[in-house]
């Protein structure tokens, strides 16, 4: 594949990534690229757009966003480092299809190194769909979670494991509130536990699809 310098407004975002940069993660990435001399140094990943010539992201959109963040807040910026307009890129074929683009989109995004529950939530959602997808194809014959677990380094997503975690949670919740912890009781309330109970119905549900899909 050829690498190609080109222009940040040349590039899209691919609405196929999953999205969960904070935007105070993209500014202190935006700081980091705007003070270091040499601005980005690895490439970026994308192919090109046939419909108007631009170039659609597979890898990379934390680092455009920065990129962006930087032009667009030019003027809040202290002067003393560089505002980077263009970045090189690795430019491959274009996929043929939705799935092998998913399936590009994983390869070049080093998914191994997510930590956070929310980040791998959203790779094992990505990781069902582009599986799901394959299977109705015929392109897939095994078990979906398991497949992912295979490709992502991830472990299957376990409901009892996601019940745990919540009746912990609640646990800790009754905890704060007899303490006299309002802020951290408020946190867990509103914040942690509506969370997993979210992620819980939606695991079941897509056990649930899996299931009747195999039957």
């Amino acid at each position: 594949h050829k690498v190609e310098m080109i222009d940040i407004n040349k590039l899209k975002l691919n609405p196929l990534n999953p999205q969960f940069d904070t935007e105070e993660e993209i500014q202190e990435l935006a700081d980091k690229i705007y003070h270091n001399p040499k601005g980005i140094i690895d490439t970026l990943a994308c192919y090109r757009d046939d419909d108007d010539g631009d170039y659609i992201l597979l890898s990379g959109h934390k680092r455009l966003k920065a990129l962006r963040y930087n032009v667009e807040n030019a003027d809040q910026l202290d002067g003393t480092g560089h505002i980077q307009k263009n970045v090189n890129c690795i430019v491959v074929p274009k996929p043929v299809d939705e799935i092998e683009e998913q399936q590009l989109i994983m390869d070049y995004n080093g998914y191994r190194k997510f930590e956070t529950e929310y980040q791998k939530k959203a790779l094992f959602l990505q990781g069902y769909q582009l599986f799901a997808l394959k299977k109705l194809k015929g392109d897939f014959n095994g078990r979906v979670r398991e497949e992912i677990a295979k490709t992502t380094g991830l472990g299957k997503m376990k409901v009892g494991d996601l019940k745990k975690e919540l009746e912990g949670a609640r646990r800790a919740l009754e905890d704060a509130q007899a303490r006299g912890e309002y802020e951290k009781a408020a946190e867990l309330q509103y914040g942690k536990i509506p969370s997993l109970e979210k992620q819980i119905a939606e695991v079941e549900a897509m056990q649930h699809d899996e299931a009747g899909k195999e039957n």
